[in-house]
């Protein structure tokens, strides 16, 4: 409304009252991450707790709840790697004095020091002014920036304007290292990758079209026909045999919880809480290129992510 203003609240997940102020949470991304730490804690006791005795009501009660939690745990896992990057460039706004901004935006204009991201002056002004006027859209990624190609290869040479509304995730996180003059994280690496499959899992959960799966010989695990699933299945699938505490005929209860046929299949709190670390790992590798702290540290997190239970037979509690 006219005469708004948005300020930044530090104390995160707070709605703090100012005086002549209209206030918002800033740190959308502590929501999603706080909400998928939430999940998987919740979908592990539901595995732990499983009661293979009860009737098939209850039974069907506790996979439903199971299955909504890792869903949840996905969903809310990569909406924080999406929200936080927004973040960051949302951060450099918040520098640019009134009068550079459009005209219906009132935000109070802060020190760069004294803005989340880069407090203890951890990024230069003028590259914080770069990021600021790109997300403004009042000045252009050029094609003569002959890095971004590397960088960002799904660009293609064709850099759109608009990097809010264009921008893949991925894509913004490599552009702020890029101006900030830090390595890319290539596609090679692995906590890029593992990021690059939940995404695209989740998109295709999210935008699902029905097809047919294949029924294997012998009663195997039903396998997807279309082509572009199938690739992202397996992903998910060398995704999941990466976690190092996995006993080999897998957690107790998670095979009575799951289904045979593919997404169900791979929808166990195992996999919930890998995507989460996932998600954690790559913003970790960003925030140590870019000298500035990693959501766990920015939000006060360690104590509650170390509260989330183990698996049986991961002798390791949270989330590292």
């Amino acid at each position: 409304m006219p005469g708004d203003k948005f300020v930044n609240v530090e104390s995160v997940g707070a709605v703090a009252i100012v005086e002549q102020a209209t206030v918002g949470i800033k740190n959308s991304s502590f929501l999603h991450v706080d909400a998928a730490r939430c999940l998987v804690r919740d979908s592990i006791g539901i595995q732990k707790n499983y009661d293979q005795n009860a009737d098939d009501e209850a039974k069907n009660t506790q996979k439903s709840t199971y299955r909504a939690c890792v869903l949840g745990a996905l969903f809310t896992s990569v909406a924080f790697f999406e929200a936080s990057i927004n973040e960051v460039f949302l951060d450099a706004v918040d520098c640019m004095p009134e009068n550079a901004r459009k005209k219906n935006d009132t935000r109070v204009n802060v020190p760069v020091s004294q803005v989340g991201s880069y407090r203890d002056g951890a990024l230069s002004s003028d590259v914080v002014k770069t990021m600021a006027q790109m997300w403004l859209q009042q000045q252009k990624v050029k094609s003569d920036l002959h890095d971004l190609p590397r960088l960002v290869p799904q660009l293609s040479g064709s850099y759109p304007n608009n990097i809010e509304k264009y921008w893949s995730a991925i894509d913004k996180y490599q552009l702020a290292l890029f101006l900030n003059e830090k390595r890319p994280i290539c596609k090679c690496n692995k906590k890029r990758k593992d990021v690059q499959t939940l995404i695209d899992f989740r998109n295709d959960l999210i935008h699902y079209k029905p097809g047919w799966s294949l029924s294997v010989p012998g009663g195997g695990a039903l396998e997807p026909v279309d082509d572009k699933i199938a690739k992202t299945k397996s992903r998910v699938g060398t995704l999941i045999k990466s976690d190092t505490h996995r006993p080999p005929g897998g957690y107790p209860h998670e095979k009575e919880l799951l289904d045979s046929a593919y997404p169900n299949s791979c929808l166990s709190a195992a996999f919930a809480k890998l995507a989460l670390q996932s998600i954690l790992q790559f913003d970790d590798e960003f925030s140590k290129r870019m000298r500035i702290d990693n959501a766990v540290t920015k939000f006060g997190l360690q104590q509650k992510m170390s509260e989330i239970p183990s698996l049986e037979g991961d002798t390791e509690g949270g989330t590292d």
